[in-house]
């Protein structure tokens, strides 16, 4: 059952939401586990409240080199139905958020028009709560577009260009946040901190071993850097991702464990640069990879 709730004079896709799933999925790292938490309560906190919320885990953390030990709360939600604990076979990095449950759903096999929307959501972060409703009540992903909130276009700039340097190897990035938007805009690169919605018929089973469809694929770059991974990989798959607008909050909200509010302006929630600057090898080589749909000129 839906809470109907105004959303500043736009009618609302009710049909849509009484005849799909509304699936909210997160995964986390054994460090992050006593502040999970509190990202959950801000997705049950949304206006419009997803059906499931579930937090996929693998037995053992890749990137910890450590085992999982479930939290005392979590659990308690688990126990009480709040919340579905979906085992992962194996750590497949922040992308576990959305594999284990793009998977569940690719074998339910349902048609296009009653497949679930399936909505991403970060472990670390407290969502305003509108957040959802920004990208359902937008339509994009009843027309076959993934939602986002906040995303970039990638630039690939030629070395005679004055913005071109050894460190940036010609790679740009325009951010886009929806609190700055005044309709739906197309980006390249989704930005999962800020919840994304997908519906299950988007992706084919390469997704979980892309691979396999070319041994050139960098798959240990891509491991570490699913947001670009992913929009390549729908970029390639002729899917549009858009930036949903929305109206942007005038505070940060705050928890106890300093989680952000992903509605607001964050100047340090910058996937691709941020891991740029950690990482740089990583993003490149998936930016590069998927050069040809990464493809803007400057």
């Amino acid at each position: 059952m839906w809470v109907q709730v105004p959303l500043r004079g736009q009618i609302k896709f009710k049909t849509m939401y009484n005849k799909r799933k509304v699936i909210a999925t997160t995964s986390t790292i054994p460090s992050r586990m006593d502040n999970l938490h509190f990202s959950i309560k801000s997705i049950l906190g949304q206006s419009i409240k997803p059906d499931e919320i579930v937090v996929a885990l693998p037995s053992h953390s890749m990137r910890e080199e450590k085992d999982y030990e479930i939290h005392e709360e979590i659990k308690a939600m688990s126990d009480s139905g709040v919340i579905t604990l979906l085992h992962s076979e194996e750590d497949q990095g922040p992308a576990t958020k959305l594999f284990p449950v793009l998977k569940r759903e690719m074998e339910a096999g349902l048609s296009k028009d009653k497949e679930s929307i399936i909505i991403t959501f970060d472990d670390d972060k407290h969502y305003q709560r509108n957040a959802f409703e920004n990208l359902l009540s937008s339509g994009a992903i009843e027309c076959g577009a993934v939602a986002c909130r906040k995303g970039s276009r990638i630039y690939l700039a030629s070395e005679d260009h004055p913005f071109y340097t050894a460190k940036n190897d010609g790679i740009l990035e325009r951010i886009y946040n929806g609190g700055d938007e005044e309709s739906l805009t197309r980006v390249d690169c989704l930005y999962g901190t800020s919840a994304v919605a997908y519906r299950a018929s988007y992706f084919d089973q390469d997704v979980f071993d892309y691979s396999s469809v070319d041994e050139a694929f960098p798959e240990v770059s891509a491991f570490f850097v699913d947001d670009i991974y992913l929009s390549g990989y729908l970029g390639v798959k002729g899917k549009t991702i858009v930036v949903c607008p929305f109206e942007k909050t005038a505070f940060q909200e705050k928890a106890p464990s300093n989680v952000t509010d992903g509605n607001t302006v964050n100047n340090a929630i910058n996937p691709v640069s941020d891991v740029s600057k950690k990482t740089p090898n990583l993003s490149k080589d998936v930016i590069n990879y998927f050069s040809k749909v990464f493809h803007n000129k400057v």
